[in-house]
């Protein structure tokens, strides 16, 4: 993985003091029965189309264009403090994130042996860490072009293929994303082969084999407080330098 890949994985993946699992270091890809097969004769598949906004385009790959273009747009805006352009992109994130379902893939098999309760509190607490770790270094938003090649979509789920390029480096991501309540959300990513939910799982899965599901939860809510207290630095006050 590239430098770009590891920055933009590093803004994906709110590390709870363990590192990233790596293929050939015991993480292996699971697949899920639910994902899109884009061999499956209903999957539609859309060929390459540019990173700018296609007027009348409309599906998942046209609400990450559409994403691309917000993004822009607040890191455009340089008279505004860094700390209102971090809040700004959390409720980006929040909105075209699907939180429940990747904190259920994140947690795997041991998401059925906890009751309701547990699940809504684990959801929210996971959903705020990685709203405060993705907006930690603005540097991962800062790319210089987006591409879209492809854009598979069977039923309610999609896969989005981007290509993500800043000055010589390039790092492919794969999207997964499926059709809560009518709008499209993003419930997983690959970032370089690098899994999202499949590297929460292995760090959580370590976690929980130490000390229990109650353990987690304590240790999500430490970084939380820890990241809180960073984001409460002085440094709060400057302008963004974009």
């Amino acid at each position: 993985m590239n430098r770009i890949g590891r920055i933009l994985f590093a803004g994906a993946l709110a590390l709870l003091a363990f590192p990233p699992a790596s293929r050939g270091q015991g993480s292996t890809a699971t697949v899920y029965p639910d994902r899109v097969n884009p061999k499956s004769p209903e999957a539609v598949t859309a060929p390459a189309g540019s990173s700018g906004a296609i007027p009348g385009e409309s599906g998942p790959r046209a609400i990450l264009r559409e994403r691309d273009q917000t993004i822009r747009e607040i890191m455009a805006d340089s008279d505004v403090e860094e700390a209102k352009v971090k809040e700004r992109l959390k409720v980006l994130i929040n909105g075209i994130m699907d939180f429940p379902e990747l904190a259920r893939l994140s947690l795997g098999a041991h998401w059925k042996n906890i009751g309701p309760a547990e699940q809504e509190k684990f959801t929210r607490l996971f959903k705020e860490l990685i709203e405060i770790t993705s907006t930690k270094k603005l540097e991962i938003f800062k790319a210089d072009r987006v591409d879209y090649p492809v854009e598979t979509i069977q039923g309610d789920k999609a896969l989005v293929k981007a290509q993500i390029y800043k000055g010589r480096e390039k790092v492919e991501v794969v999207y997964s994303l499926r059709r809560v309540k009518g709008e499209w959300k993003i419930c997983d990513m690959v970032i370089d082969e690098l899994g999202l939910a499949e590297n929460y799982r292995a760090q959580f899965n370590k976690i929980i084999r130490e000390r229990r599901f109650a353990g987690l939860l304590k240790r999500l809510q430490s970084r939380i407080i820890e990241e809180k207290k960073e984001s409460a630095s002085p440094q709060k006050n400057q302008k963004s330098n974009i």
